[in-house]
């Protein structure tokens, strides 16, 4: 059962991210993601460096609204996966999209793109709250950094069955912040 249902999860997302990407032009009205002053929580260890590009070590300091108790942690690409899935199973739409990005662009900044995400995500999102036990405890370590892009097909998690929801999504890095997206 819980194979069957982290397929069908994996294959949502997928169809959902691309959802969030059907318009590329960027938006009218563009505005930077408001920040607070919280400190990030701390990253997560384990990231496989496959370039010698050059990356950041220094923690990131901000956090985007409108997280809930606690800050969300956009340093790492384990970070914000593993705050895109928390969010995911808890419902908070505003927080999925908010982590989102689609053709390097934030959801934000991509005409209509904040209205899809919320709509296709949010929908998913409700279906899986039920889910959301299963990802107790939740942790991700390993991604596969290329630039500014990154990977988790090689990642590990906890619990095990997390590894096969996000070895079918990726991240990008956009100024000094991760974004959950699709390869």
């Amino acid at each position: 059962m819980n194979k069957l249902m982290t397929g069908a999860l994996a294959l949502g997302l997928a169809a959902s991210l691309t959802a969030c990407s059907s318009s590329t032009e960027p938006a009218s009205n563009t505005s930077a993601p408001p920040s607070s002053a919280s400190p990030a929580a701390p990253s997560a260890s384990g990231v496989t460096e496959s370039s010698d590009a050059p990356t950041s070590s220094a923690p990131e300091t901000t956090s985007q609204e409108p997280a809930a108790a606690g800050s969300i942690d956009q340093s790492t690409p384990e970070g914000v996966m593993t705050a895109w899935l928390n969010a995911l199973v808890d419902g908070k739409t505003a927080d999925i999209c908010t982590l989102t990005a689609v053709g390097g662009k934030l959801v934000s900044d991509v005409s209509g793109g904040q209205e899809q995400c919320t709509k296709s995500l949010g929908t998913l999102a409700g279906s899986l709250k039920s889910a959301g036990s299963l990802f107790d405890g939740l942790t991700i370590k390993g991604a596969t950094i290329t630039g500014d892009k990154a990977t988790f097909d090689k990642a590990t998690t906890k619990p095990e069955l997390a590894a096969q929801v996000i070895k079918s999504l990726a991240a990008v890095k956009i100024g000094s912040k991760w974004y959950v997206t699709t390869p």
